[in-house]
């Protein structure tokens, strides 16, 4: 695996941090205030936030385990997203649906899962260690560019070498619907690794789109090859 230290990946934060002003006029800041993340959320999209982020259900482990990400355009917030670092137990499949009934039941939601995946395929098995959740990912309707928009590529790799730099993950991790995978979205937002059906819930959560989730992942020795082939001639950076 290709190490980045300190230095090399202070300088790849400030070169793709560079590209996004420059191409999208957009800044970007992190923050561990979850009051105001639900607060900023909340004027982006007036829903409800997961329970994995949400103050009013977490003690303050959660500032001491994660952080969110607020793009803001000409002074406004314009897109938000959300990163917690958990170091499961066990096999993942079995400590993933705990993790989720454990979250979802504190929040007050009577939920269930169906199914977990289940013999896991041999990638997903050996899910383990220094995990970043990645999730709250929202963007104005005014960003939404279409697929030919390289904003969301361009802060997805700014994103991961944040966590990168915050944390040294061994993966970063998520849930989606199906549908959005099979949009080819999530490889636009640097994830390679794909296992479909992971969750299947017969009572959903309320921030759950579908029934089906998708279990989505970057492994670190991939993290890096993305972050190492940034170069210091970005486009749009002079």
């Amino acid at each position: 695996m290709q190490e980045l230290d300190p230095l090399g990946i202070n300088q790849i934060v400030t070169r793709l941090h560079m590209q996004v002003v420059a191409v999208h006029g957009i800044e970007i800041a992190t923050s561990v205030d979850f009051d105001r993340f639900a607060r900023v959320r909340a004027q982006l999209r007036n829903d409800a936030i997961s329970p994995y982020f949400d103050p009013q259900h977490n003690g303050p482990e959660l500032s001491q385990s994660a952080f969110w990400i607020e793009g803001r355009k000409d002074g406004e917030p314009v897109y938000v997203e959300a990163y917690r670092l958990y170091e499961p137990t066990g096999p993942f499949n079995h400590w993933c649906r705990a993790w989720l009934m454990d979250a979802h039941t504190r929040a007050g939601e009577d939920v269930h899962i169906e199914a977990v995946s289940e013999p896991m395929s041999d990638p997903v098995s050996r899910l383990g260690g220094r995990m970043a959740y990645r999730g709250e990912l929202f963007m104005s309707q005014a960003l939404r560019g279409g697929p030919k928009s390289r904003l969301i590529n361009d802060i997805s790799l700014l994103h991961h070498a944040l966590v990168w730099g915050y944390w040294k993950p061994d993966y970063i991790w998520g849930l989606t619907t199906e549908s959005r995978a099979q949009r080819g979205m999530l490889r636009r937002i640097y994830y390679n690794h794909l296992e479909e059906g992971f969750i299947v819930w017969k009572r959903r959560p309320v921030c759950v789109e579908q029934d089906r989730e998708t279990l989505c992942y970057q492994p670190s020795h991939q993290i890096t090859r993305d972050l190492a082939a940034v170069s210091p001639e970005l486009h749009g950076v002079r």
